[in-house]
């Protein structure tokens, strides 16, 4: 009979185990991004190095739960096994966080890169019982285990001489770890993580990591390593090394050059100016320009040629006037991103496909995320499992649906504050020849005009949800002096002021360029896709037979500085886009080697003849013939197009 003594009655919501907790979150990301969060990590802890190594060794004992009880160490020391140390020491609020599960203890630092809340708990992809070891304690975490007994913590100094012996039959050696750690009073100087790898399944997770998974998870890594360390705060150089025998190194990225020094302090600086804002804008946009050296090499199975790019990093926190929108939504309590965007351009060479970053890089994709020739960094809204920049979905777009915090906060990342850095780094490359300590020679100056150039957004490579900052970016800078000219050595014009050549017979672009530029007129020819953008901006004035011809009229002492090739390429320019415009001009040869002028009406006749053979009858007159050796298409050229 059914109990009627309550109508009502109270109880707690059923919660999932944590193993069953942990299947989820790993369920939500892959196991390729597990060296980036450990990157991530050690970034937040202020470390400046971090080396990676797999020791691939085989020490598998038996192992129980039992044994989890009795000897914790032993229970996680095993190989084969993913050792990464980092030269941070761990806080209390560090051993806090790594210790729970689903939550990040960096929410209210809006500086650090782990507040997303993923972290270190991706190392469950590859192992059941991390070992963590950061000063003078220790740190084990078995997921396994009974609920009450999941975390152990001790001292270095209050370890047992059995697991001494068992974690230094292991560790010795690697990363400075020796017996001395164990008497020292602040144990050992940095952090380092031990993940012994799955061998077999179990109830956490049934992949089974071997060597061909972590040396997938390190030729992953090695295809971003060139542009990892851009936008970080503190780390400056990653190595990854293999212990079998012996421990062998096989890649390194590192900031290299000789103002390693002054690159610090800047970063350092620019940390310490914005934190004090706490999330909040600035009176003021505060920037940080960065010029960092990037080096990395590949050795052994990992061997890749080495690399050294130069970049042009602009750092920018985002403050003064704002839209209403981005305001409410920086000003609002619980929203916890902060208004701080980053561009970074390759000097060395184009960046073929520009990425993004959340300080460190997205996952790589078959294409361009954003189609861009840069590499972008902020701090976007991400998918849940930080794969992608958050965006309108087609059936958003559809129903005009624009509502979700995150998907607006990125728009107005793209469409107002990025197209002020972007634009601050194009001027920035532009006038970077002031800080020289020497100038630049006109060659030099025209290699950075094409990397001015290749650094400015194309809008037919640029993908959908990044277009709304081109148009900006053009606007600005159609006022401003960036478009190279060669006049006077080498200078920077403003559109409106300049000149721009059309697509034609590259011969005769060069000959009217170098016409122009004796005229001491700013002319250039940058890529189409540039004059299409600013065109949208203002009026945009091409050469043209009628301007030619003003100019050659105006500066009748040209002719004497341009050679014969100049003056038939001239020509022949002129009889291509309007015949009308040689009148008054001194371009017609004459086969005693000298030039008349184009006119009507004059006494003087010139004559051409339609089988040059003809003019041998009339000896001591070659000034009266046009001279046949100029090539058949422009002798027949002059014989159809002028009287």
């Amino acid at each position: 009979m059914e109990d009627e003594s309550s109508d009502e009655e109270f109880s707690a919501m059923r919660l999932p185990s944590l193993i069953d907790m942990l299947k989820r979150l790993l369920e939500q990301y892959s196991g390729g991004q597990i060296l980036k969060e450990l990157i991530q990590n050690a970034e937040d802890g202020g470390a400046t190095k971090v080396k990676v190594m797999f020791v691939n060794k085989h020490n598998q004992p038996s192992t129980t739960l039992q044994m989890w009880k009795e000897n914790p160490i032993q229970f996680a020391m095993k190989e084969p096994a993913l050792c990464v140390y980092n030269d941070g020491i761990f806080t209390k609020e560090d051993w806090d966080g790594i210790a729970a599960i689903q939550c990040s203890g960096k929410e209210n630092e809006p500086l650090k890169v782990g507040r997303f809340g993923l972290g270190f708990k991706s190392v469950f992809h590859i192992t059941d019982t991390p070992l963590i070891l950061s000063g003078n304690k220790l740190m084990i975490i078995n997921p396994t285990a009974n609920v009450y007994d999941v975390v152990i913590t001790k001292k270095l100094r209050k370890i047992d001489e059995k697991s001494k012996k068992e974690m230094l039959k292991l560790m010795s050696g690697i990363f400075g770890f020796s017996p001395e750690v164990f008497h020292l009073q602040d144990g050992f100087n940095g952090t380092i993580f031990w993940f012994p790898l799955r061998t077999v399944e179990s109830d956490l997770c049934k992949t089974i990591y071997d060597e061909k998974k972590i040396r997938d998870i390190f030729h992953g890594f090695t295809s971003l390593a060139p542009s990892i360390l851009l936008f970080l705060k503190k780390i400056e150089s990653i190595e990854i090394y293999e212990k079998k025998s012996t421990i062998q190194k096989l890649f390194e990225v590192c900031l290299d050059g000789d103002d390693l020094l002054t690159l610090r302090q800047e970063r350092k600086g620019f940390v310490q100016d914005i934190e004090r804002f706490n999330g909040q804008f600035a009176s003021q946009p505060i920037k940080n320009i960065l010029r960092p050296k990037v080096r990395s090499e590949g050795f052994n199975w990992l061997k890749k040629e080495t690399s050294e790019d130069e970049w042009l990093v602009i750092n920018h926190y985002h403050g003064g006037h704002v839209s209403a929108e981005l305001k409410e939504l920086v000003e609002d309590d619980d929203w916890p991103y902060s208004p701080y965007v980053s561009i970074a351009a390759c000097l060395s060479k184009p960046i073929t496909k520009g990425h993004v970053f959340c300080f460190l890089p997205l996952p790589l994709e078959g294409q361009s995320l954003t189609g861009l020739p840069v590499h972008v960094n902020g701090f976007f809204a991400l998918s849940q499992d930080r794969h992608h920049v958050r965006w309108n979905t087609s059936e958003q777009d559809r129903n005009n649906s624009h509502t979700e915090k995150s998907i607006l906060w990125n728009q107005y990342l793209v469409k107002e504050i990025l197209p002020q850095v972007y634009t601050n780094l194009i001027l920035q490359l532009i006038d970077d020849e002031k800080i020289r300590s020497l100038p630049l020679t006109s060659s030099e100056r025209s290699q950075r005009a094409d990397v001015v150039y290749r650094t400015l957004p194309n809008s037919k490579t640029v993908t959908e949800n990044w277009k709304n900052l081109i148009d900006p970016i053009f606007q600005k800078l159609y006022s401003t002096a960036c478009i190279f000219t060669k006049r006077n050595g080498g200078i920077w014009a403003k559109p409106q002021n300049t000149i721009f050549t059309k697509p034609q017979d590259e011969n005769m672009v060069d000959s009217v360029e170098h016409t122009y530029l004796l005229c001491g007129r700013n002319i250039s020819r940058p890529p189409k896709f540039i004059l299409d953008a600013f065109r949208k901006h203002g009026p945009i004035n091409f050469i043209s037979a009628e301007h030619l011809r003003e100019e050659l009229l105006q500066h009748p002492g040209v002719y004497s500085q341009i050679d014969l090739k100049v003056k038939l390429n001239l020509l022949h320019y002129i009889l291509d886009n309007n015949v009308n415009c040689l009148q008054g001009l001194s371009l017609l040869p004459l086969e005693d080697g000298n030039f008349s002028t184009f006119t009507t009406g004059r006494t003087e006749t010139v004559y051409i003849f339609k089988d040059v053979d003809d003019m041998k009858m009339f000896p001591g007159l070659e000034s009266l013939f046009v001279k046949s050796e100029i090539g058949s298409d422009l002798y027949h050229m002059i014989s159809s197009k002028t009287d």
